[in-house]
């Protein structure tokens, strides 16, 4: 064989042999601990945040796993928890400055996310703020981050508010949010600026009030000023909305005041909701055994709604009576008597949830 060919041979095997001694040693346990130390070293010295792995599995081009992941909170909880959290990645993406990844899996998590005693901001601020590159100014035109499908496996969801007490009863406490259980998979995940977009597809959980949420999907957007379900479908064992809600506040802290300072905006297309999903709210309904027929709009604050072309069962104007805790039945069928749709009084007890 001629040398002009022999050599360049010589050299491409020599080049290969080195590349598959190289990607042999990133597959050792040895290998894959210097990463993890580093990785958690760069975490607690640089970002200054706690957090502890157990088992790191990577390949290069493909996929990261973390087996045990811990993120510690500022006051010594646990921020993020997961048994098992899978990245798999296109490293083009990464190499042409796209922070774009194909899948994550949260396996057996944890997640707590509120508002400490004595403080204003989310418990995760300091994260966030650690993650955000210190020249980063806002704009428009920030890079985007992208997830083309997020999976949670019974996950748990836990916000709080520790500036407001608990209300110690069985009811929905819009203070501190107990989600657990949480299956279910979004799609479309997009990072920009202050907002938040995905799609949910076939979400399902239950909260500590008793409340089971067996289906949700929708198109989802959550920003500093507006949480917004589009196309949606929630179901419950007894109850079933469709169509569109969005919630508007001036910042996180109005929910703790929900009824007075969050403004909602209820478009509901042959929706159906029972008494007993409703007295998760209020305990004032426990005596009732009715399914509520809706379709129409309904905007405003809990304490001062309004309706647009709204057409329900007249039950349902003893539920605003009994939430709202007016005293005078007759006060609330006055309030809503151009929008009730009188020759739709029929009890709906009858119906099935589809």
């Amino acid at each position: 064989m001629p040398k002009i060919i022999k050599i360049p041979l010589i050299i491409l095997a020599v080049f290969s042999g080195l590349i598959l001694i190289f990607l042999g040693i990133t597959q050792t346990s040895w290998f894959k601990n210097k990463i993890k130390t580093h990785l958690i070293t760069y975490c607690e010295e640089e970002l200054e945040i706690k957090v502890s792995i157990n088992t790191l599995d990577i390949n290069y081009f493909d996929f990261i796993r973390l087996n045990n992941l811990y993120i510690e909170g500022k006051n010594s909880d646990t921020l993020i928890y997961a048994d098992q959290l899978s990245v798999d990645y296109d490293l083009k993406n990464l190499v042409q400055n796209k922070i774009e990844l194909d899948r994550v899996l949260l396996e057996g998590g944890v997640i707590n996310i509120g508002i400490p005693k004595n403080e204003n901001s989310l418990n995760i601020q300091f994260l966030i703020d650690a993650l955000k590159p210190e020249d980063q100014k806002p704009s428009k035109q920030s890079l985007p981050f992208t997830i083309s499908n997020i999976k949670l496996e019974n996950t748990n969801f836990y916000y709080f508010d520790d500036n407001y007490d608990s209300n110690n009863s069985n009811l929905f406490d819009q203070n501190h949010i107990k989600c657990n259980a949480i299956n279910g998979e979004l799609s479309d995940f997009l990072i920009i600026g202050d907002s938040l977009e995905f799609a949910i597809d076939r979400l399902s959980t239950h909260e500590n009030s008793g409340l089971v949420i067996e289906k949700l999907s929708a198109n989802t957007t959550i920003s500093s000023t507006t949480i917004k379900f589009e196309n949606l479908t929630l179901k419950t064992p007894s109850s079933f909305v469709e169509n569109y809600v969005a919630f508007k506040y001036k910042n996180y802290h109005d929910f703790s005041d929900f009824n007075n300072r969050v403004t909602i905006n209820f478009s509901l297309l042959n929706s159906y909701v029972h008494t007993k999903d409703i007295s998760y709210f209020s305990d004032n309904l426990n005596s009732f055994d009715e399914l509520l027929k809706i379709n129409g709009i309904i905007t405003g604050k809990v304490n001062d709604l309004k309706s647009e072309n709204l057409q329900l069962s007249l039950i349902i104007a003893l539920a605003f009576c009994l939430i709202m805790s007016y005293s005078n039945t007759q006060e609330v069928l006055e309030k809503f008597e151009n929008t009730i749709n009188r020759s739709d009084n029929e009890n709906f007890s009858n119906y099935t949830v589809l």
